[in-house]
């Protein structure tokens, strides 16, 4: 625990806030109690204050004919809780849809008077994230909504929600998830080295962190480092040639950066003949584009498919599988970096250098990460519609 705090403190006073804000500094404990939670050893601290509604209770929400439950594409539920710690239990529905699975709810006040039928008032919306159905926990007496902006845990919130002085409400964050990232490695060469302090560095190491997922009826891609939309102005064989690698997928589509089929280099963006496109998301056979301009990512391919496949002791064929990027060390060099997992999560990072006779291998890290939360720092208050 001391080393968490220690941390969290580091983490406040990387982003300079360590005295300006004094909301981030408190939550700094809080965060790492809830840090706590995720490693399943202290359970027993935080409680779900929410409860499944009794007969009467869902016969009443039956009744209301609430348009968020008469919309239900993949899953909606209710239940009772106070979601916004003002010592009555409301009534909290939600629903998921659309093709990324978002989550939206409303919090409803219970309101009766002698002789009358309850009846059930909007308080608030909420956006609720993506995919997973909205949860709560109790603890040191205050209730705290836990969602994913991502669906995975790397996208996890916690906040809490109230009811402000002139009347209106408001959802701020207290804790982001910052996973903690370690590199395993024997790897002694000056870029495994780089790429080491690249991916602890915690201010600037999201793009190991974050995953793409742009479909949540599929399957995670892997880590955002794997998948940029072009790789701009890059000497990637160390030729002293720098250009631009090129990602085509399907025509027209958004992502094709990350459901990719073909490879090809240049300044401008090459010309591609459709036939030569995937048709849809899932990806059988990536190549490099045909002709001459392309040669030179073929070469590399080519040699990197060898070397890959005497380190790994089994045929690899490149880029027909696996995941890459490319970063610089030692003086500027380029190398490449390979991940065969599935997604690429960087369990396994295979790091290659190529110049103009041949390519090597330089050696392999492990990424190891370490679940925790850490105080939100920018954009924490949301104002809420009601």
């Amino acid at each position: 625990m001391k080393k968490l705090l220690l941390f969290l403190c580091l983490i406040t006073s990387v982003y300079g806030l360590e005295n300006n804000n004094s909301n981030i500094s408190a939550n700094v404990q809080i965060c790492s109690e809830f840090s706590s939670l995720l490693t399943h050893t202290q359970k027993s601290k935080f409680s779900d204050p929410a409860r499944k509604p009794t007969e009467k209770e869902m016969s009443l929400i039956d009744n209301s004919h609430i348009v968020l439950l008469d919309y239900i594409e993949y899953a909606a539920g209710s239940s009772i809780v106070d979601a916004d710690n003002d010592g009555q239990k409301d009534v909290l529905v939600w629903n998921i849809h659309g093709s990324g699975r978002y989550v939206n709810g409303e919090l409803l006040s219970i309101k009766s008077q002698k002789n009358t039928v309850p009846e059930l008032h909007l308080k608030l919306s909420l956006d609720l994230g993506v995919l997973q159905e909205p949860k709560f926990i109790r603890f040191k007496g205050r209730n705290y909504l836990i969602k994913t902006q991502t669906g995975g845990d790397e996208g996890s919130v916690i906040s809490q929600i109230y009811e402000t002085s002139d009347g209106h409400y408001q959802e701020e964050t207290i804790c982001t998830m910052h996973p903690l990232l370690k590199v395993e490695t024997k790897c002694r060469h000056t870029a495994c080295k780089e790429l080491t302090k690249i991916i602890e560095t915690q201010e600037s190491n999201r793009d190991f962190i974050n995953i793409e997922w742009p479909h949540k009826y599929f399957y995670p891609v892997g880590l955002d480092i794997y998948f940029p939309v072009t790789q701009e102005n890059i000497d990637f064989d160390n030729t002293h040639n720098p250009t631009n690698i090129w990602r085509f997928g399907r025509e027209g589509y958004i992502y094709q950066y990350i459901y990719w089929s073909l490879l090809g280099i240049g300044e401008k963006e090459p010309q591609v003949e459709p036939k030569l496109r995937n048709e849809s998301e899932d990806i059988a056979d990536r190549q490099i584009l045909p002709g001459i301009q392309h040669d030179r990512l073929r070469r590399v391919m080519n040699e990197q498919s060898k070397v890959l496949s005497d380190v790994l002791h089994k045929t690899i064929s490149l880029p027909k599988e696996g995941a890459f990027f490319l970063f610089k060390a030692n003086e500027n060099r380029t190398y490449w970096a390979w991940d065969f997992g599935q997604p690429a999560y960087g369990e396994e990072i295979y790091i290659l250098y190529t110049n103009a006779k041949k390519s090597d291998y330089i050696g392999t890290i492990k990424i190891k990460r370490t679940p925790m939360y850490v105080p939100c720092t920018e954009n924490c208050i949301e104002k809420l519609d009601y």
